[in-house]
């Protein structure tokens, strides 16, 4: 069983995960080529199409990194372990809220940033649309579990969002992202 670590910081994310490299490989490897850890594995999941752009998830990753106007990442690594670190924006925290290590901003900051002081949206939605300000990527399920509250409360959200113009959803659900219209 693997275990993994989620660690959200006010200026950064890192996902620990047992298990590191293998063999003789070292950080900047993983870049350039792809190894499977285990061969027998990565065939069948191979002829059952289960996988795709083998050895390409850090460096699309990496270009998402890039496309959001964040730092690069970090990658630490050894022989039982492997940490990937992404930098946060600086938050402003004048109008954070108090809510744990990462903190959690108000949905005042997102209204006057977007613009959205002229248009009548409850601070629900200017919750949704700040959470989408900082991950046009984001699902809707993951929008839920930072609200804590359930996806058709969500969805009820986004949909008045739709109707209002302000936002839309490019592409599909499960690739496509957000993007802010006024």
């Amino acid at each position: 069983m693997s275990v993994y670590q989620v660690s959200i910081y006010k200026d950064r994310v890192e996902i620990d995960n047992p298990g590191g490299l293998f063999g003789r490989m070292k950080v900047n490897d993983l870049f350039g080529r792809s190894l499977p850890r285990n061969p027998l594995l990565f065939g069948l999941m191979q002829r059952m199409n289960l996988v795709e752009k083998i050895g390409s998830g850090l460096m699309r990753i990496q270009n998402a990194v890039k496309e959001y106007g964040l730092p690069d990442m970090e990658l630490e690594a050894d022989g039982n372990w492997f940490r990937i670190i992404f930098k946060r924006k600086r938050a402003n925290t004048d109008q954070e809220q108090e809510g744990g290590e990462g903190g959690m901003k108000g949905g005042t900051e997102s209204g006057t940033k977007s613009g959205m002081n002229k248009i009548d949206i409850s601070d629900r939605q200017k919750e949704v649309l700040h959470i989408i300000e900082e991950n046009p990527r984001i699902t809707i399920d993951e929008i839920s579990k930072i609200m804590k509250i359930n996806r058709s409360a969500v969805q009820k959200h986004i949909e008045k969002l739709k109707e209002k113009d302000v936002i839309t959803r490019i592409g599909s659900q499960k690739s496509g992202y957000w993007e802010i219209l006024k």
